[in-house]
């Protein structure tokens, strides 16, 4: 039987050896293991967009119609995003939003979501699928080095553009209108045709096909003959195994031209790899830039800056991952640099083991940071896929209550609880209005799910009374009913019940593993770092066993 890489060397094949088999077997379309990922994503990303564009409105989420079942042509059709309200929702066709119903999730913008995941994940599916039979034959990898600019595009508008703003609201819809709308829309907030990752773009793709036209005219121009035919396609065999085309001829037109040529093809075709692809990176890192609310270039202080007054707020505002990832990168070229100075030589032990136990420690305090981080972020660690944090879980559980008594004719808004104070809502320390009770202490909680609902001095009270959505409610509901808090009674001011005790979320077993591990290794620094210490004291060598008390003393027997 032949595949790509051999035959088996074992006499029995297991399973495994079996799928490899079927699946890296020379045949007219290769599959691979990369197909695995690309098949399946690709049919469901298209599937998504056709189903989208011919059936599903627009009307909930844009107030347009979309679809060409309302009369839409191939131009004005789309996959539209979801509304700002729902922010960076994964909008899983069984989440709190759509509860299974796949009408309900259609008109949500449950299908721009699936078709982006799974277009994202066909796209490097069909990366891999070019490294992995480029392998297999004894290629090089330049063609799945190419189709990674694509990836980079898509990824930069379609994903990291979102989820830098506050919401998916923000991408691109799936069609050729909203294209071009979007562009209109990036022109406006972004000045991004005067962003210098934009002109190398726009450099990398008009000088490519520039020389995508010179090479393929040159080509036909000096063609060398083998057959008698009239016309191109009959005077020349494409499959002569000699060359095609006189790259001398060709380098002698072009450097009478211009004064210059490329002296080999190798040259040529590695200009020709290289700057469409260096262009279309450019330009998805800009996109990435304007993610982070970066502005254009500022072409008085030659530096790009962040946003003043942002359009719209993000994590990495002000810059905090410009500043933390440039004082990490000038770290190491510090350390790079520099040797260690003379107070650092007489504090710490210089050996393998000393490093080791430096090493562990560092990667405790990962552990630790990670720990609280996983556990208190909401932004970093989406609560849609991780689960409620403990003070969202708290907050919930108040505005359910809110939702509920409101319902039942409380005036949430002057209704005092046993303390005096308000019983659904009250005053920060800061003067902002929060959720009363014993979630007071999460005041300062941001969630998307409640930001709908805040003005500029906190809760606003119109807002609760009259623009509460039912998707908000069943959020809190649900993060209410699976709050990270293993107790049998109240934690936080969440009454947890047993089936939410008996839940464990993904952020609980992230944060507590990430906890376990980071204890365990602090447990190893500590032993390797004495250890260490007792060997540069000398201790490492024992008792002179010559001179040891008990050699002298009288046998017990």
């Amino acid at each position: 039987m032949t595949i790509a890489l051999g035959r088996f060397t074992k006499d029995e094949n297991d399973l495994f050896d079996i799928m490899d088999d079927w699946l890296r077997r020379d045949r007219f379309v290769f599959v691979g293991w990369s197909g695995l990922l690309l098949f399946p994503c690709a049919y469901f990303a298209l599937g998504g967009w056709f189903t989208g564009t011919t059936f599903v409105t627009s009307w909930y989420t844009h107030g347009l119609a979309s679809s060409y079942l309302e009369g839409c042509n191939f131009l004005t059709a789309a996959v539209s995003t979801p509304a700002n309200s729902l922010a960076h929702s994964l909008l899983l066709l069984w989440g709190p939003e759509a509860q299974g119903d796949f009408t309900r999730w259609c008109q949500l913008g449950g299908l721009w979501t699936f078709v982006a995941l799974h277009g994202a994940f066909g796209l490097i599916g069909f990366m891999l699928r070019q490294f992995e039979l480029a392998r297999s034959v004894q290629l090089r990898p330049y063609n799945a080095i190419a189709f990674s600019a694509p990836i980079a595009v898509f990824v930069s508008v379609f994903l990291i553009y979102p989820l830098g703003q506050s919401g998916w609201f923000f991408a691109p819809s799936f069609g050729v209108a909203a294209i071009f709308r979007f562009i209109l829309f990036f022109q406006g907030f972004h000045n991004w045709t005067l962003n210098p990752f934009h002109m190398m773009g726009v450099a990398g793709v008009l000088g490519a096909a520039l020389l995508c036209a010179i090479h393929g005219a040159t080509v036909e121009n000096t063609l060398f003959e083998d057959g008698d035919g009239a016309n191109t396609f009959r005077a020349f065999n494409p499959t002569q195994a000699e060359e095609t085309y006189s790259m001398v001829t060709a380098n002698r037109f072009w450097s009478q031209i211009f004064g210059v040529a490329f002296s080999n093809k190798r040259w040529l075709h590695f200009f020709m790899l290289f700057v469409p692809v260096t262009g279309l990176w450019m330009s998805a890192l800009g996109v990435v830039g304007l993610a982070l609310n970066l502005r254009a270039y500022d072409f008085v202080s030659q530096e790009i800056r962040a946003a003043e007054d942002p359009e719209f707020e993000t994590f990495y505002t002000k810059n905090i991952l410009l500043n933390e990832g440039s004082i990490c990168i000038l770290g190491g070229i510090w350390h790079i640099l520099t040797k260690p100075f003379a107070w650092a030589r007489r504090a710490l032990v210089w050996s393998g083991e000393a490093y080791l136990s430096y090493s562990l420690g560092a990667l405790a305090v990962f552990g630790f940071i990670a720990c609280c981080f996983v556990w208190f972020n909401n932004t970093a660690y989406p609560s849609e896929f991780y689960g409620p944090t403990g003070p969202e879980a708290s907050q919930a559980q108040a505005f359910t209550f809110l939702v509920r008594d409101q319902r039942l004719g409380a005036n949430v808004g002057s209704a005092q609880g046993p303390t005096g104070l308000g019983k659904y809502l009250m005053r920060s320390p800061t003067g902002e209005v929060i959720f009363g009770g014993e979630t007071m202490r999460f005041w300062d909680l941001r969630a998307p799910w409640l930001e709908p609902l805040r003005g500029p001095n906190g809760l606003d009270l119109s807002r609760l009374k009259k623009d509460i959505q039912p998707w908000q409610e069943r959020r809190s509901a649900e993060y209410m009913t699976h709050a990270p808090l293993g107790s049998l009674n109240s934690v936080g001011g969440v009454a947890t019940e047993i089936n939410a005790v008996n839940y464990v979320s993904p952020r609980s077993w992230l944060a507590t593993s990430h906890f376990v591990l980071g204890f365990f290794l602090f447990v190893g620094h500590l032993w390797h770092a004495g250890r260490a210490r007792a060997a540069a004291a000398g201790f490492e060598k024992g008792i002179d066993r010559d001179f040891e008390p008990v050699l002298s003393m009288t046998p017990l027997n």
